[in-house]
């Protein structure tokens, strides 16, 4: 048993170490570098790849005139990444002498398409030049169907995310006739949305009729599936059928969340947050959905003193004195609690403590680090009507909101003391004066309003804990 529990102790150790260094992620983001650049001396290149900062390397996806060009450009200027087009790929192509982007750039000028096997060997090319492996890219144009999406993969193109911009069909048919192109770029513009500088001589696109462009979304929901499917685990949607700043922004947010991992996973969850802010109905649901082992520190006290343990002997002593028990008693019990087998190997979430920046710092020094930290806020009034109504069977210890409570047992009804008005002023005071200390001693925590249903607030905190969010995608 004394081997078991060390063994299981040391792999959370480790478990805590791994995540907080996102070696997953860095091993990850190491081997999609050899597979895409495929070095000569692999070693040398993954001690240089440490030594740059992580790039975006994003593909931008959407039916004609859903404003890929706009995106992209926005984006690839917020991330200070290259912004590139079918186009400009073809026009820096031909323009190093290359021999097939001189016969795309033909293609293009006599209007007509380029083949796969003509685009995916220039994509790819392009892709690998220095300033898209120091800066990272955004690219749209390709891939067009399925099959070239799949020659791109097997060619190594390897995005870090894939943005899919959604927009009606009605909304695609009034934007396209505003579209402009500069015919000494190939840049694209629209007369509304994004318009040419004063000194460009813009014309219309010449593929731009009614239609061509009814043909070209027919084209477009035919191949999107398919293309989609190749970039399943990667694809995020974007609606962009609002104004453009706002959908960039959307789009940036996307960016912003935390890359799917297949690394193993625990959570490691803490819930703050005043009373009433629905801390033990989240973190019970998140406990049930999960697997996880939801761990309240005032139920944890009460444990001990039943137990009649050495903690819990002390902890019945103040008890008694109606006295806050010690900090470092408080932790000592915590740690015990989350280093046994089922919270190390599932998981869990904590409510009730920490509750002032001491206290964080007390369980990080105990070796208790959690990897989500939610602060569920809720206004004061709003508060106080969650608590102040609730009542306590004496006889099944179950409790009641007076307005839904059974007409027959109103009467042996008991509010606990800590749920009058006074009470649960004072318990907000209390936790007001230790707030941003605490919250800002945990620099990933996430702020979600505890107002509204039950099943609204857990969708929220669910996503913080399945997807949280990075601060910037640059870093």
């Amino acid at each position: 048993l004394q081997i078991k529990s060390l063994t299981t102790s040391t792999m959370a150790e480790y478990s805590i170490y791994a995540q907080r260094h996102g070696l997953a992620t860095l091993f990850q983001d190491l081997l999609t570098g050899l597979l895409v650049d495929r070095p000569s001396d692999p070693i040398d290149h993954m001690i240089q790849a440490l030594k740059r900062s992580p790039v975006l390397r994003v593909l931008v996806l959407g039916p004609p005139a859903s404003g890929k060009h706009t995106i992209c450009d926005s984006l690839a200027k917020r991330a200070n990444a290259v912004s590139l087009s079918v186009a400009e790929v073809v026009r820096d192509a031909a323009a190093d002498g290359d021999d097939l982007g001189k016969k795309a750039e033909g293609l293009l000028a006599e209007g007509g398409s380029v083949p796969q096997d003509i685009l995916v060997p220039l994509v790819i090319r392009r892709i690998r030049k220095p300033d898209c492996v120091r800066k990272g890219y955004f690219l749209h144009g390709v891939p067009r169907t399925r099959a070239e999406a799949l020659a791109l993969q097997a060619a190594s193109l390897l995005p870090t995310h894939v943005l899919s911009l959604s927009v009606p069909d009605a909304v695609l048919l009034e934007r396209f006739k505003g579209r402009r192109m500069d015919p000494s770029t190939g840049a694209v513009y629209h007369l509304t949305f994004a318009p040419p500088p004063a000194e460009a001589a813009v014309v219309p696109l010449p593929r731009d009729t009614d239609a061509a462009m009814a043909a070209a979304l027919t084209a477009h929901h035919r191949q999107a599936p398919g293309i989609a499917a190749c970039f399943a685990h990667l694809l995020r949607s974007v609606n962009v059928d609002q104004p453009q700043g706002d959908a960039a922004d959307a789009a940036w947010s996307l960016l912003c969340a935390q890359s799917e991992s297949n690394a193993p996973f625990t959570p490691r969850v803490v819930l703050l947050g005043a009373a009433g802010s629905g801390r033990s109905t989240q973190g019970q649901l998140l406990a049930q959905k999960y697997n996880l082992v939801f761990v309240n520190a005032g139920t944890l006290v009460r444990q001990a003193v039943a137990a009649n343990t050495e903690a819990g002997q002390v902890c019945a002593v103040y008890l008694k004195r109606q006295a806050l028990l010690p900090d470092t008693l408080m932790v000592k019990l915590l740690r015990e609690r989350l280093s046994k087998p089922d919270c190390a190997g599932r998981g869990w979430v904590l409510r009730g403590f920490p509750r002032t920046r001491d206290q964080a710092a007390l369980l990080q020094r105990a070796g208790i680090e959690p990897n989500r930290v939610v602060l569920l806020q809720l206004a004061d009034d709003l508060a106080a009507e969650r608590l102040c109504p609730r009542r306590t069977d004496p006889v099944t210890g179950k409790q009641y909101m007076l307005p839904t409570a059974p007409a027959e047992i109103v009467a042996r009804l008991v509010q606990h003391p800590r749920d009058t008005p006074d009470a649960v002023a004072a318990r907000h005071q209390a936790w007001a004066e230790h707030a941003e200390d605490i919250a800002d001693f945990y620099p990933g925590l996430q702020r979600l309003s505890a107002q509204g249903e039950v099943a609204r607030v857990f969708e929220l905190v669910e996503g913080v804990v399945v997807r949280p969010r990075k601060k910037d995608p640059t870093l």
